[in-house]
C-alpha cells in the first residue's frame, strides 16, 4: 500500500479506520434452513486515525479485547479493514503470530529458509545471513529439531531473529515479544535501540514500563478505539483523594506485588517524595501515558546520572525502573493498615 499523500515522511497512515466480525452463536448445520441461527456484529475497530512518521518507535498498549492484534494485523496487510484507508510507506515485516511463516515438521534451519522466503528475502541472502540469524536465536543443538520440538520461547527467539535480519523498513511487533525468558528480553530491548534510526518500529504489548524504555510514543486503545489522553480527569481524581481517611479496597489489585487484598484499609497519605521508602506505594504519571501509575517502590538506582526509583508492577522478577522526580510525583502514599478497623454505623467511601 503506497501512500496517496505527499508527505514521504510518513511510514503509516490509518484514516476512520473500522473492522467489524460476525460472530456466529451457533455451529452451522443443515437445520439453519430451518432454525433461525444468531448472528451478532462485533466491531474490534471504531474510526481509528493514526499517522506515524518514518523512524518512529510507537508503542500500543490496552486491556486483553481492545483491539492491539487487529490493529497491528490490518496495518501489516494480514486482514483487510471493513472501512477507512490505510497507507503505509516501505516493506513491512511484522511478527504477530507467533506459528505463521513455520512449518511444525521442518527443523529450525529449514524454516528460516522458509521464513525468510515469505519476508521477501533470496536465498542467496539467508545464505549469507544464516549463522548470525541462528547464533541470536540461541536455540543450541534444537536447530536441527524439528519446530514442534520447541517451546514457545524458543520460536520467539528464532522468528524474532529472522525479522531483524531483514531489510524492513517498518517492523510490527505483538505482545508475544515477552514470551521469551528476561535474558532474551533484554537481548531483544538492547537490539530494536541499535536499529537502524529509520525504521519504523510499531509494538504492542501489555508491559508499560517495557513499551516507555524505548517508544516515542504510546497510545491507548479501548473497546477499539484510540482513547484521548485523560491524564488530566485522572490527576485531579487522585489529587482530591482526602488524605489521613481510611478507605476499604472493594477490588483486589493484581498489577502489583504485593497485592492489595480485598477487604484491607487503604490509608492515603501527603508525602514528599524523599521520605518514601522501599516496600511503599506510590502514585506517579509518565508524559505519554494517559493513566496513572500506582506502583510499589522497590529501591533506588543510578540511571544516566540521575536518581530514580525502581517499582516492581507484578508478581514476576522484573522490574521498571522509573525516573520519578518531583515533577511527577503526586505526592501520595498508598499504605495498608492491618489494625484499621470499620463501624458498620458509618460509610467510607471505596478506593
Amino acid at each position: 500500500m503506497k501512500p496517496s499523500t505527499t508527505d514521504n515522511q510518513i511510514a503509516i497512515k490509518l484514516e476512520n479506520v473500522s473492522k467489524q466480525y460476525v460472530i456466529h452463536h451457533e455451529k452451522p448445520t443443515l437445520v439453519e434452513k430451518f432454525i433461525k441461527t444468531k448472528n451478532e456484529e462485533f466491531w474490534a475497530l471504531k474510526d481509528i486515525n493514526l499517522t506515524i512518521k518514518k523512524g518512529e518507535r510507537v508503542g500500543i498498549i490496552g486491556p486483553n479485547g481492545s483491539g492491539k492484534t487487529t490493529l497491528l494485523k490490518v496495518i501489516a496487510g494480514i486482514t483487510t479493514p471493513t472501512s477507512g484507508s490505510i497507507e503505509t510507506q516501505g516493506n513491512i515485516v511484522s511478527l504477530i503470530d507467533l506459528e505463521a511463516g513455520f512449518h511444525p515438521d521442518l527443523t529450525g534451519i529449514q524454516n528460516v529458509y522458509l521464513n525468510g522466503m515469505l519476508l521477501g528475502m533470496k536465498k542467496e541472502e539467508l545464505e549469507d545471513k544464516l549463522g548470525a540469524i541462528i547464533d541470536f536465536a540461541d536455540i543450541g543443538q534444537f536447530v536441527d529439531a524439528p519446530l514442534f520440538t520447541y517451546s514457545a520461547g524458543m520460536t520467539l527467539r528464532l522468528g524474532f531473529s529472522i525479522a531483524i535480519h531483514t531489510k524492513a523498513d517498518i517492523l510490527i511487533f505483538d505482545e508475544a515479544l515477552v514470551v521469551g525468558d528476561t535474558d532474551f528480553q533484554e537481548k531483544i530491548m538492547r537490539t530494536i535501540k541499535s536499529l537502524r534510526r529509520d525504521k519504523t518500529m510499531l509494538i504492542a504489548s501489555h508491559d508499560l514500563g517495557f513499551l516507555h524504555s524505548f517508544c516515542k510514543r504510546i497510545y491507548m486503545l479501548r473497546d477499539g478505539e484510540v482513547r484521548s489522553d485523560s491524564s488530566s480527569v485522572a490527576l485531579s481524581l487522585l489529587r482530591s483523594l482526602p488524605t489521613g481517611q481510611i478507605f476499604r479496597a472493594y477490588a483486589q489489585s493484581n498489577s502489583m506485588y504485593p497485592a492489595i487484598q480485598k477487604g484491607d484499609a487503604v490509608v492515603v497519605k501527603k508525602v514528599p517524595l524523599i521520605t518514601v521508602r522501599p516496600g511503599d506505594v506510590i502514585a506517579f504519571w509518565i508524559s505519554g501515558f494517559p493513566e496513572i501509575i500506582i506502583h510499589r517502590a522497590i529501591t533506588t538506582m543510578n540511571k544516566n546520572g540521575r536518581m530514580c526509583y525502581v517499582s516492581k508492577g507484578d508478581a514476576s522478577h522484573r522490574y521498571d525502573a522509573w525516573e520519578i522526580t518531583d515533577r511527577n510525583f503526586l505526592g501520595k502514599l498508598i499504605t495498608v493498615d492491618k489494625k484499621a478497623h470499620f463501624r458498620t454505623t458509618r460509610t467510607r467511601p471505596s478506593l
